[in-house]
């Protein structure tokens, strides 16, 4: 085994031998003792308790130096088998006594010899042993065993007070700290049993008792041979003797963050401290991306590197260090991280607080006063934007000796919250419209009457109106769809509350530079941003931007369970003509999953132009646009002897060209079925990987009657497309916003129309239809285009606690 890599250690328990109302966390009361495993080696070390199969196991992984494995697996073991021993006589249940034992990960056991009457190896040779420690930073340090013991039993006796019974603690802390007088092993303290019955190697050269202080060899100097032990006589205990001149004292300084994700810091947090894991189960701490602005300054508070208010430090994640006032003289202590792109430490969770390291810092470590107990601020600066580098950052608290060797050291891992988009099916808390005028000498109209209908619709408090001065578009042409500007969503950890986050889109503010004073105003920036309301610009890394690069390119599936797998935000699903950063981005927050489909065969290259997922009684629906469905009408109209009937009545396109045909006109157009049925294997092809993704079922799915028209390689719509739609849950009114597609008339009713409103009856939705051709459609839009709405996040469930 090299140097600093993990050797995995585990106390294995029948689970048919507890008691029926014993689950893991009872488990771990009566395994507590055993936290001597991850305590032992807390500098790199782990714990983690689960089931398997019919055994319950406590698992710790151990980083030891090759010629000190089998010196620190027999001493740890001997640890181990004592407190047992002497716990268990405090009332343990004695079917622990007949399957202790220690499991390393080459399948070599160590059996603890404990027999069912309580006796058996103690302490003896832990005692009388010097214990080399686990490597820390490079640096080895050697100190006695019951030293060892005795400086962790202090760092975990919170944690343990709360784990075990007054009556087993008193146990315990008594044959820890040497306050119980323990007997001694009759064979000279064999703790293990020997590997296939042969001598087992690994014993410590031995000192007298107490220990004397001991000086590394020098570099090449060879280590000690073992010295073999008496066979029968046990050794007499020594006379405690002062301690020797110049011996170190223990490091007693360490960090503590919310690690059990419960909201606040306290003993239970120590263990899992130093890994990540998803779960209900999973341990690890978060941080959110502190983007939002609490002075206001119009810029998120990230970046810069102050405590921006007194608003400002609850967005930062508390870290707590034990203070060291005892710390020997000339001794030293740094703050570090393992990674610099993630997060920033203030010395302070206050204002006025000072950074020390992080994001925007040269040095990745600064010096810390641990004279008394402090509480750091932990700041999120960036979301993570590459799916293969998970957003996780360790921090580091090191110790240092008078002469600069590193004397102990500290470590607690934070992952940087996701950022995560509703669905549609989402409570709306606000509808977002531009007031775009008219366009001169275009048949383009003002939205206004539009927006006069979705307001009577909905409720004027529901509705915000933008003015037309946000946009990127020519002069006299105002950007009229919110829906590409930017996507509402949100960040989560578990010390604040859900923290809404817009993100914008590099698509429509391509000259906007992030981070500086300059930056060119948006309406999100400028409107949106501000206390407790976050704003983020996506796609940071290369990749230039794209045509699908806004975000009526995204849409959000409702929560999915598909294959026993659970996506309890839903799962996002965006075009194929992103760009690369805006890809990693979204797949780097890895909760919703995302799923790629082929929109590139569109004019405008956006999934709202094919499919939307709307809320109704007891589920959802997919709808997806359907040329079959809209040449299966035109072809039954035309049997029926309704050939006549026109399509796209009195209606024109942006160049002011009649689009009015019959059905027998475009059913007889050379080439006209063809394409259609060209268009519709695209749609088909989507359709077949969300079915595969999210588990739809048919009866889940809409097909939506439209038409579409070539324009060069792409296809545009040529009937309204009433897919385009949005949802405002209000209250217990799901509305849908629909947009009229013009269908072919017969007897005045909309066939198209009547189609879709047949599909939808019973199904527990408001229908709203918008005559939205002039002021939308010859634009490439429709009204999911031409609104945004801003949903309430999920409170039901936190995502640290699915499984990706």
């Amino acid at each position: 085994m090299k140097s600093g890599t993990g050797d995995i250690w585990s106390l294995r328990i029948p689970a048919d031998e507890l008691t029926d109302s014993e689950d893991l966390r009872t488990c771990a009361e009566i395994t507590a003792p055993a936290l001597l495993l991850l305590l032992a080696t807390r500098h790199g070390g782990s714990l983690s308790l689960r089931r398997e199969a019919n055994d319950v196991v406590l698992e710790s992984t151990i980083r030891l130096s090759e010629e000190h494995q089998a010196c620190v697996g027999g001493t740890v073991a001997s640890i181990v088998s004592a407190v047992f021993k002497d716990v268990c006589a405090g009332g343990l249940p004695p079917s622990l006594l007949r399957h202790p034992e220690l499991v390393a990960k080459d399948g070599k056991r160590f059996v603890i010899s404990i027999d069912r009457d309580g006796g058996g190896p103690v302490l003896a040779r832990a005692r009388r042993t010097l214990l080399p420690a686990v490597n820390v930073d490079g640096v080895r340090s050697r100190v006695s065993a019951q030293q060892t013991a005795t400086v962790l039993f202090l760092h975990a006796e919170t944690a343990l007070r709360e784990l075990v019974d007054s009556s087993i603690f008193e146990v315990l802390r008594a044959a820890v700290l040497g306050e119980l007088s323990l007997p001694v092993d009759e064979v000279g303290g064999g703790v293990v049993s020997a590997p296939e019955g042969g001598e087992w190697e690994g014993y410590c050269p031995e000192v007298p008792y107490p220990e004397q202080p001991t000086v590394p060899p020098e570099e090449g100097e060879p280590e000690p041979e073992p010295q073999a032990e008496p066979e029968a006589e046990a050794e007499p205990e020594a006379e405690p003797e002062p301690e020797p001149e110049g011996e170190t004292e223990p490091c007693v300084a360490h960090l503590l963050a919310d690690t059990d994700r419960d909201g606040a810091i306290d003993s239970t947090d120590e263990l899992g401290k130093g890994n990540w894991t998803w779960g209900p189960r999973g341990r690890g701490a978060i941080v959110y991306v502190n983007c939002d602005d609490d002075i206001p300054q119009r810029r998120p508070d990230q970046f810069d590197m102050a405590i921006n208010g007194p608003a400002d430090p609850a967005d930062l994640a508390p870290l707590q260090v034990t203070g060291w006032p005892d710390m020997p003289a000339g001794w030293r202590a740094e703050i570090a991280l393992s990674n610099m792109n993630f997060i920033r430490i203030f010395d302070r969770r206050a204002v006025g607080a000072a950074p020390l390291v992080g994001v925007g810092i040269p040095n990745a470590a600064a010096p810390l006063d641990i004279s008394a107990d402090r509480v750091l601020g932990v700041e999120g600066v960036n979301f993570a934007s590459d799916p293969n580098t998970p957003p996780e950052t360790d921090i580091i608290l090191r110790v240092y000796d008078a002469v600069g060797d590193v004397r102990c050291s500290d470590r607690i891992r934070f992952r940087v919250a996701p950022w995560i988009a509703p669905w549609n099916g989402r409570p709306a808390e606000q509808v977002y419209m531009v007031d775009a005028p008219a366009k001169p000498g275009t048949p383009i109209t003002a939205a206004a009457p539009v927006i006069a209908a979705v307001r009577a619709a909905i409720g004027a408090p529901l509705l915000t109106v933008i003015p037309p001065n946000y946009k990127r578009q020519p002069a006299g042409d105002p950007e009229r769809f919110p829906q590409d500007w930017f996507q509402f969503g949100y960040t989560h950890a578990p010390y604040a509350a859900r923290l809404p986050v817009v993100a914008e889109s590099r698509g429509t503010v391509s000259n906007l530079v992030g981070g500086t004073p300059g930056f060119r105003r948006t309406y999100a920036q400028w409107f949106l941003l501000g206390r407790d309301f976050g704003w983020d610009l996506p796609a940071r890394a290369p990749g230039g931007v794209s045509s699908g690069e806004t975000f009526g390119n995204l849409e959000v599936s409702p929560p999915v369970t598909v294959a026993r797998k659970e996506y309890p935000f839903g799962r996002i699903v965006h075009g194929n003509n992103i760009s690369a950063g805006l890809k990693a981005h979204l797949n780097a927050q890895v909760v919703q999953a995302p799923i790629e489909i082929n929109t590139s065969w569109l004019r405008v290259g956006h999934v709202d132009e094919v499919v939307v997922f709307i809320p109704v009684n007891n589920g959802f629906r997919m709808l997806i646009a359907s040329t079959r469905a809209a040449l299966g009408i035109l072809n039954r109209l035309n049997a029926a002897g309704n050939g006549g009937a026109t399509l796209c009545t009195n209606r024109i396109d942006g160049n002011r060209r009649r689009l009015q045909r019959t059905v027998a006109q475009m059913l007889g157009a050379p080439g006209f079925v063809p394409l259609q049925q060209g268009f519709q294997r695209s749609i088909d092809a989507i359709r077949a990987v969300l079915v595969r993704e999210l588990g739809l079922l048919p009866n889940q799915i809409i097909e939506v009657p439209m038409l579409f028209l070539p324009v060069g390689r792409t296809a545009a719509a040529y009937t309204g497309n009433m897919v385009n739609l949005q949802v405002v849950v209000a209250g217990n009114n799901r509305h849908l916003l629909i947009p009229e597609p013009f269908g072919p008339l017969v007897g005045g009713v909309d066939q198209f129309k009547a189609d879709l409103q047949g599909n939808l009856a019973n199904l527990g939705v408001n229908e709203t239809w918008l005559d939205t051709w002039y002021s939308y459609h010859v634009r490439e839009g429709e009204i999911h285009c031409g609104t945004n709405v801003r949903r309430t996040p999920l409170t039901t469930r936190e995502w640290w606690r699915m499984v990706p």
